[in-house]
């Protein structure tokens, strides 16, 4: 019921701060700025903390990814061969070989007694196929704190040590080289290899962490030999 008495629009009764009440002295009842500011502060800290929490487990939980998917391009990219045909030059493996069937193995800091199962492996395919046939290339992506001429020789002792015959082995200089913008190879650490296996210049399979062991070294043989017509059986 209206009992007639006003309401007026006071300090006291808006919760604020009297004009002539003291900074320093406590209103219970008063809901300062300094009280809002400090609300929104930890409503806004709460809201980002979600957020990070959310996204990281996100990020756990998403496929490693790295190069160019099945069905896409082959791009150019000069690499520095250190061994092979073009030994001593940037020539660009796509422009010169793309028409045949190959495999390029991108090395990210993969152990060499890992690569040197996959090379060995794709050299022996290169072998019963040919090189007018097939082509293979490992790009290893030199750190940046060793020297080119230091990395060469480790380059070319790991060829002689595998008694490498077909494959090319390569290098571009460090993580940022454009045949890694290129091809957006992942230089995470958990990449350790990205290998393409390629036909007519686009991609056919790509094999991320291929580890030398039979299942791998099965996996490279298998979509390697997807690329060439399979024999008549005979009858």
């Amino acid at each position: 019921m209206f009992t007639g008495k006003k309401f007026s629009a006071s300090p006291r009764n808006l919760g604020l701060k009297s004009p002539g009440q003291s900074a320093n002295v406590l209103n219970p009842n008063a809901i300062t700025m300094s009280t809002l500011d400090f609300l929104m502060q930890r409503r806004f800290l709460l809201t980002v903390c979600i957020s990070t929490v959310i996204s990281v487990v996100a990020l756990a939980g998403s496929p490693l990814i790295s190069g160019p998917s099945k069905g896409m391009r082959m791009l150019p990219f000069g690499p520095k061969h250190v061994s092979g045909p073009d030994i001593g030059t940037h020539t660009c493996p796509i422009c010169k070989y793309g028409k045949i069937n190959g495999v390029h193995i991108w090395v990210n800091g993969e152990k060499q007694s890992t690569v040197a199962k996959l090379a060995t492996h794709l050299d022996q395919m290169i072998s019963k196929r040919g090189l007018p046939q097939l082509r293979g290339v490992i790009v290893f992506i030199k750190p940046a704190t060793i020297a080119k001429k230091k990395y060469e020789q480790n380059l070319l002792a790991f060829v002689k040590n595998n008694r490498l015959k077909y494959v090319a082995v390569t290098y571009v200089d460090g993580p940022k080289a454009e045949g890694i913008r290129y091809y957006k190879i992942n230089v995470d650490p958990k990449v350790r290899t990205t290998t393409l296996v390629f036909s007519k210049l686009k991609v056919r399979a790509n094999l991320l962490n291929l580890s030398g062991d039979a299942a791998s070294l099965n996996a490279l043989s298998s979509s390697t030999d997807s690329l060439f017509p399979k024999p008549k059986s005979s009858r």
